[in-house]
């Protein structure tokens, strides 16, 4: 539904410039893969748990974008739960369908890639997911995949804080908030993704410097 997908990215852009989440009555609850990102950015983990499930489970209707957007807050607030188990399922579930996909409908090879960074680190295996996560950014590196490349960065700095990886992860999220990325000082002071690194002064200095609050 084009109106509901419009409130949801309005809703989450609204987020990243002044850390406001939508309200119950802004009606953006059918705006799937939106509402997601909005339970996660609020931290309702079991909300956002259950509806992720809900889905990937889907017989149909779900294309490999938003399966893996999916994949990507089921097993985030599984681990905030703390439910490893379930988390081991997951990354064993995400690499399975990444061997699955079709090779034959033109996908970007690299694009596989982000499969096997997210199940490698729901599997908590952390130096694998970072190499496979810098080869994933440097498959972007052509001059015309700027934006390609900010996302693929924006990842793997995510990954990096999933793991504690606070030098990495401050380095490339420096850079994402002085260009036209998804990155922003409201976003990274509230988004649970940021958890594990926020406490670090070196984290804490990206939203005090007046440098990347200021306009591009």
């Amino acid at each position: 539904h084009r109106g509901d997908v419009d409130r949801g990215v309005n809703a989450s852009i609204r987020f990243l410039l002044t850390g406001v989440l939508p309200k119950p009555d802004d009606n953006v609850s059918g705006a799937m893969p939106w509402h997601l990102l909005h339970l996660w950015y609020g931290r309702q983990f079991e909300e956002t748990a259950t509806k992720a499930a809900a889905l990937i489970g889907r017989p149909a209707g779900v294309t490999p974008a938003v399966r893996l957007h999916a994949v990507r807050r089921l097993g985030s607030a599984l681990r905030w739960l703390g439910r490893e188990e379930a988390l081991a399922q997951v990354a064993a579930d995400v690499l399975a369908f990444e061997q699955a996909l079709d090779r034959s409908e033109g996908l970007d090879p690299s694009r596989h890639d982000t499969w096997r960074l997210w199940a490698l680190t729901f599997a908590g295996k952390a130096n694998e997911a970072m190499a496979v996560g810098r080869r994933y950014v440097e498959a972007a590196s052509a001059a015309g995949k700027l934006a390609e490349r900010w996302e693929r960065e924006h990842e793997l700095a995510q990954v990096y804080a999933w793991f504690g990886r606070t030098k990495e992860c401050v380095t490339l999220l420096e850079k994402l908030l002085r260009v036209p990325s998804l990155v922003t000082v409201p976003y990274l002071r509230l988004a649970p993704d940021w958890d594990r690194v926020r406490e670090d002064p070196a984290f804490k200095a990206l939203l005090t410097d007046p440098k990347n609050s200021a306009p591009l």
